[in-house]
């Protein structure tokens, strides 16, 4: 079950490709996988709730710095309806983020880091690396060979659950890669500190 952690605006207007609308919110997961081309679906958490939309990359838009690319931030949309789906037409991103989210996330990214560097590896593609890479976390072990080569931002790595307010759910999407999937629970330590807890598969594929 996801939680909704920020406040969005939206705006309705009539446009000659159907019915198009503003909407701001936080970035809850990005599935578009490595390619710099093709389509993608980013999950914005809003005030009317979680939206799907899809995007055709690389996106168009203006955004700020390299935290509008992270797990939290926070973009304001323009889209418009299409077909089968409602499509992304713009991005603003100032850099602003959900701090929460943010942090999570960032966690979990320097946890998988901490694991692959214990098998002497990093993130990022290298054309003589070979797979499988199986790494131990929380008791799992998991192969992220297809992780360090092309994770990208990382932001497949998505928000899944609020558990309270110290604590969230990130999920490995199979944007990530990973063999099996995992769920990262993370805790807040301090006022801007979190650490994952607890590790769990949610199943091999």
């Amino acid at each position: 079950m996801h939680t909704i952690l920020a406040s969005a605006c939206c705006c309705l207007v009539l446009s000659s490709a159907g019915i198009a609308r503003q909407l701001t919110g936080t970035v809850y997961s990005d599935h578009s996988g490595p390619s710099a081309n093709g389509t993608g679906e980013v999950i914005l958490a809003t005030s009317l709730g979680l939206v799907r939309i899809h995007y055709q990359k690389p996106v168009k838009g203006t955004f700020t710095n390299d935290k509008c690319w992270q797990l939290g931030a926070i973009w304001t949309v323009q889209t418009e309806e299409g077909r089968d789906a409602e499509e992304l037409t713009r991005v603003k991103c100032g850099g602003a983020v959900d701090a929460s989210v943010n942090a999570a996330w960032i966690a979990v990214r320097e946890y998988i880091q901490t694991a692959a560097r214990g098998a002497r590896q990093e993130f990022g593609f290298q054309v003589d690396r070979r797979g499988p890479i199986i790494v131990t976390m929380g008791g799992v072990d998991v192969d992220v060979w297809g992780y360090l080569s092309f994770s990208g931002s990382g932001m497949c790595l998505e928000m899944k659950q609020r558990v309270s307010n110290s604590a969230v759910v990130i999920a490995s999407s199979a944007d990530c890669y990973f063999h099996p999937e995992i769920d990262f629970k993370v805790e807040r330590r301090a006022a801007s500190t979190w650490q994952v807890s607890n590790v769990k598969s949610v199943g091999a594929r």
